[in-house]
C-alpha cells in the first residue's frame, strides 16, 4: 500500500509533468500552487506546521490566453466522494467559470487507474454525493497518461473552443 504513503503525489508529479511541456511549448504556463503554512517548531528533525487557509485550488495559470484554475482529487473508492471538494474550491472554481476562465477538477481513480476531467458547470448539476465512474465516463472527459505525464491537451482544446 506504498500509494498511501505518497497520497496526491503520483497524480500531482503527472500533471507537473504537463505543465513543464505546456510551457516548453509556449502553449501556455500553469503551476501548482504551494500550500502555505505556518511554521510551529523544529524539533529532533520533526517539522510541525499549520496549513493556512488558500483561495485558490491546485493549479492555475493561462492556456492559449485564457485564464485555467484547476483542482486534482483521487479517490481509492468506486465513486468520488463530492465532500472531497472543499466548499472554497467549489465557489472559486465557480467564480472562473463565471468570469469565461476554465474551471474543472481533475479525478483519478486509483481502483481503475483512470482519470477523468469534469467541469465546474457539470459538477454543480450533480444531485448526489457520490460521483460514480459512469457518470464521469458520460459527463467528464477522459485523460489519458503518455511517458509519465497527464496530457490535458485534448481536454483543453476542448474547453477552449
Amino acid at each position: 500500500m506504498a500509494i498511501l504513503k505518497n497520497k496526491g503525489m503520483y497524480l500531482e508529479m503527472l500533471l507537473n509533468n504537463w505543465c513543464e511541456l505546456l510551457c516548453g511549448t509556449g502553449r501556455g504556463i500553469i503551476n501548482k500552487v504551494p500550500v502555505n503554512y505556518d511554521l510551529l517548531e523544529v524539533k529532533n528533525n520533526i517539522v510541525s506546521g499549520v496549513i493556512k487557509s488558500n483561495n485558490n485550488c491546485d493549479y492555475i495559470g493561462i492556456y492559449n490566453g485564457q485564464y485555467v484554475e484547476f483542482e486534482a482529487k483521487e479517490t481509492e473508492k468506486e465513486t468520488f466522494p463530492l465532500a472531497n471538494i472543499k466548499p472554497h474550491q467549489l465557489k472559486k472554481l465557480t467564480q472562473v467559470a463565471q468570469c469565461g476562465g476554465i474551471a474543472f477538477v481533475v479525478i483519478y481513480f486509483h481502483q481503475y487507474n483512470r482519470f477523468f476531467a469534469v467541469t465546474i458547470t457539470a459538477l454543480t448539476t450533480l444531485t448526489t454525493k457520490k460521483i460514480p465512474l459512469s457518470w464521469l465516463e458520460e459527463n467528464g472527459i477522459e485523460i489519458f497518461m503518455q511517458n509519465l505525464t497527464l496530457n490535458l491537451d485534448r481536454l483543453m482544446q476542448q474547453l477552449t473552443t
